[in-house]
Order: structure tokens, then sequence, then C-alpha cells
């Protein structure tokens, strides 16, 4: 469970609570990664919401194992899991505005050494919206931000000078040597991911039929063992089959402690005024 603290983001929490309703009301069998809200209330003028258990995120994982990276098999999974999420999102027209792997957590099969488990949850969406709605950029990972946001967006990056007084020059390096690899599939995967023009860049499910995701017989993503065929159970609210039955948003804001018609401490101050008013 984590809190929204404050007037301040009180508005983006409900945003927040909306898009987690929406999307697991979306994902019914609990098979497209996305963390799952399982109730929320209002505490001391905060919002709590509630989600289902989940392990370390992958930056922990990655500090645990001393930033060397995973294995071929392991990114691919990943990869594999994380693409599911966002091609929901797509169909479900939200943009999430902040993934990084602090925002991906592991989800444990009990029984199952660390070393065998690639299942994840995409979470935080608090900087999330719809995408007809407006985007805060301001609360947004600057260095997850999209390649055109980070250097400029006339497809030439930016010639800075970093701490050292060393000025960077842009393609020095191949993407080859940057990756330390030679697999032609993946570096083809990686080359579409980082397409400097949005509107030309790969989309999510072209990526999960790109050919390093397909893979040969048994290498493919897709063949990896998964939360669904081990038998993980969708999982239900705090108050059981009748979530799916509930508007949440709605009951959020009808206890919104920021309206001073609900607010106890606002309320009586104003109808003193009245009162002095009618005398």
């Amino acid at each position: 469970m984590y809190v929204i603290l404050g007037n301040r983001f009180y508005r983006q929490g409900i945003v927040e609570v909306r898009l987690l309703d929406h999307l697991r009301k979306r994902d019914t069998q609990n098979d497209r990664n996305v963390i799952h809200m399982l109730d929320c209330f209002h505490f001391r003028k905060h919002i709590c919401i509630v989600l289902e258990l989940a392990g370390i995120n992958l930056y922990d994982l990655l500090k645990r194992n001393a930033f060397n990276g995973f294995s071929v098999m392991a990114v691919k999974r990943f990869a594999w899991n994380i693409l599911q999420c966002l091609h929901l999102l797509q169909q479900e027209k939200i943009i999430h505005c902040d993934v990084k792997p602090e925002n991906v957590l592991l989800r444990t099969r009990q029984g199952a050494s660390e070393s065998s488990i690639y299942d994840i949850k995409v979470t935080d969406f608090g900087s999330g919206c719809f995408i007809h709605e407006q985007v805060y950029c301001y609360i947004q990972s600057r260095y997850y931000r999209a390649p055109e946001i980070i250097l400029d967006t006339a497809g030439n990056p930016t010639k800075t000078v970093n701490t050292r007084g060393k000025r960077r020059l842009p393609g020095t390096k191949s993407l080859q040597t940057v990756l330390k690899t030679s697999d032609r599939r993946f570096l083809d995967f990686m080359k579409r991911c980082l397409e400097w023009d949005p509107r030309s860049r790969v989309t999510a499910d072209q990526l999960m039929h790109h050919e390093w995701m397909v893979g040969p017989p048994g290498k493919a993503a897709k063949d990896f063992p998964s939360f669904t065929s081990h038998g993980y159970r969708h999982t239900k609210g705090a108050l059981g089959g009748a979530y799916e039955q509930r508007d949440v948003v709605a009951e959020l804001l009808s206890t919104n402690p920021f309206n001073e018609e609900n607010d106890p401490e606002t309320r009586r101050p104003t109808r003193r005024r009245e009162a002095d008013r009618d005398e």
C-alpha cells in the first residue's frame, strides 16, 4: 500500500486511481503484467491505494547483481512482459509516462528459485494519463524520457560538455560497440526502439512480433514459463467480486477531504458566519 499526500497532488491521485481501476477491469485474466489495485480509501486527507503484493524492482535486482546485467533469456522475458503491458496501454489509449527499472516489479512464484523468475508487474501510474488528457512532464524521471525529449526535436543531438570537461560527439560509437554484442536480431530490435522520430518508432505490438522476440522454437519469449502456466489466479479485491461493480473513483470524490462541504473543520466556521449575517 502507498499514500498520495496533500491537496496539491490530490487531483493527480484521482487520475491514478482511475487508471488503475480501468486497467484492472480490462485485465480480467491478470496476464497483461499491470499492477492490480485491490482497494483505495481516504485516511486523514490522503488517498491510500492498496496494490497486490509483488517483489523487488528491476533496479534493486540489478544492484544486487552488482549491475552486471541479466542473461539474454532474462532480458528477453522481461522485455516480452513489459511489451504485453505497453500493448494493453496502447489499446486503452493510456500513457504511463514513467516506465523505468524502478517501476518494474518482480512477481515471485512460491517455491521458485530467484534465477528462474522472469514475470513482472509494471507499477506506478502516478504520472500517467489518457492520451486525450494533459501530460505533466515535470514529474517524469529525467533519465528515462524519450530521446527526442532529452536531446532535441530536430533530429540532431546537442553537443554538450560533461562534468569532466569532455565534449561527447554523437555517432562516434556504434550500437554494436555500446551493447557489446554481434547478435543481428537484437541489434535491429534495439535500433527500432531508439528511432528518433516517434512517428516512425516501432510499436509494442510490432516488437512482440520481432524476429528477436519470436526466436527459434524453445527460445522464444512466449515459450518461457509464466505465472499463467503455473496456475496463477486472478486477484480479487478486498471486497471480493464486488470490486467489479464498484465505482471507486466516485467513492473517493464523494468523500473528498479537500471539499469544504465534506470537511467538518471548514463547515463549522461557514455556518457560524452565516448565523452572524442573519443576526
